[in-house]
């Protein structure tokens, strides 16, 4: 196998393996997807040039260039589109309470809680992703969690 395969081969793995916890942590950062679109293509294009042979690597270097990338756009969230069907309208009132507590916290909380929770990081990928030590990830991780439960909390209570 020729190396020019072998690294096609190795992106294309790694594009696989990435590609939908890429595009959601960006989609849950600037709740627009055409923007969170073209954040992961820009975070990933950005990774592949870096480091492809140690999976750690790639996967700092990643989500690090989507975070960077969405903190960037400065994206405008849309507003939801209204839907007759009670299990979509339901789903979707849900996914609204979720991303109006997620847009309110500041964008660093956003993204601990994201790459935790979501992307289901270690606190020391987290850390570095982020640019910080890992009780400093830690602690925004569990800040950024109660600060949603409050906000989730009061929405349902004046909703």
């Amino acid at each position: 196998m020729s190396e020019d395969t072998e690294k096609k081969g190795t992106a294309r793995e790694l594009l696989n393996t990435y590609r939908q916890g890429a595009y959601a942590l960006a989609l849950h950062l600037v709740f627009d997807d055409d923007i969170a679109y073209e954040c992961t293509a820009r975070a990933f294009v950005d990774a592949l040039s870096l480091s492809r042979d140690d999976g750690e690597a790639f996967c700092i270097a990643l989500f690090g260039n989507v975070v960077e990338a969405c903190r960037e756009s400065r994206a405008i969230p849309r507003p939801e589109e209204p839907s007759n069907d009670m299990a979509v309208t339901e789903k979707r009132y849900q996914f609204s309470l979720l991303r109006k507590a997620l847009g309110g916290l500041d964008f660093e909380a956003r993204a601990a809680v994201l790459l935790r929770d979501q992307l289901r990081l270690p606190y020391r990928l987290i850390a570095r992703v982020l640019g910080t030590g890992e009780p400093d990830a830690r602690a925004r991780t569990f800040q950024a969690r109660g600060q949603l439960r409050e906000k989730i909390t009061e929405a349902l209570r004046h909703g």
